[in-house]
């Protein structure tokens, strides 16, 4: 998802539109909300769930996601998914109805690490919320609530079936060499946060203490990957406390 996202806005001067600007911040958001899409109808465990990944970080289909980008106006919700030949569109959407209080979760760090060699992880099995094991003191995983209970997702829960996971520390090369370590906490706002950190480098030169301390926005215009896979269509957190014209004043992502 995070990399269809960077070829969607790769053929974007963003430099020119300026970090944090209306424009940046309407492009970046929208191009995330088309992978998303794609991510809703397409991603599943692929030992059971045939996945059109070389064809969804292609260029050329890049371009064709990107024309459903429009400069003057905002998808309200989850745009619909691209059209893939051979992979037919499920008869799945989401339920813009499962909706709770915004909450903030504790659960998730992030942890990078170079002495020569380079680590990147992102510890999240939960420590708060999962049931502890009678007699033993160690709390369960529950990374299985990334699954949906609806057959016709493709990330559907099922016997041997591997959730799909919202948590995806990453190490940035250039060929052979690496550039930075990336990754961070947040569920849906984790990729989101992601993005923008990768773009404050090697777009407006950031150092990357200043790259991940600059302000960030974030959307919940698709499902969350979490139980009950929250979907709140033109919720929106920004960069300042400020009330935006029309929207939702919240803290950073």
């Amino acid at each position: 998802m995070l990399l269809e996202a960077l070829n969607i806005v790769e053929a974007f001067d963003l430099a020119a539109m300026g970090q944090n600007s209306a424009r940046y911040i309407h492009t970046v958001t929208e191009a995330r909300k088309l992978a998303a899409a794609d991510r809703e109808m397409y991603f599943g465990d692929p030992e059971f769930v045939a996945v059109p990944l070389d064809e969804i970080l292609s260029k050329p289909y890049a371009a064709k996601r990107r024309a459903l980008l429009q400069a003057d106006r905002a998808w309200p919700e989850m745009p619909p998914c691209g059209e893939i030949a051979g992979f037919a569109r499920r008869e799945w959407r989401p339920d813009p109805s499962t909706r709770s209080p915004h909450q903030t979760t504790l659960e998730t760090s992030y942890l990078c690490v170079a002495d020569g060699n380079v680590y990147s992880v992102t510890p999240s099995d939960p420590t708060i919320s999962g049931m502890v094991v009678p007699g033993t003191g160690i709390t369960a995983s529950t990374w299985g609530s990334r699954a949906y209970t609806d057959p016709a997702h493709p990330a559907c829960v099922g016997p041997g079936r591997r959730p799909r996971m919202s948590a995806n520390p990453m190490l940035a090369m250039r060929g052979d060499s690496l550039v930075m370590p990336v990754g961070s906490p947040g569920s849906e706002v984790l990729g989101q946060s992601q993005l923008q950190a990768l773009l404050n480098v090697h777009v407006f030169g950031m150092s990357p203490q200043a790259a991940v301390e600059a302000p960030r926005f974030a959307s919940y215009s698709w499902p969350g990957s979490a139980l009950p896979h929250e979907y709140h269509p033109g919720r929106h957190t920004w960069p300042t406390k400020r009330q935006p014209p029309g929207g939702t004043a919240g803290s950073p992502g």
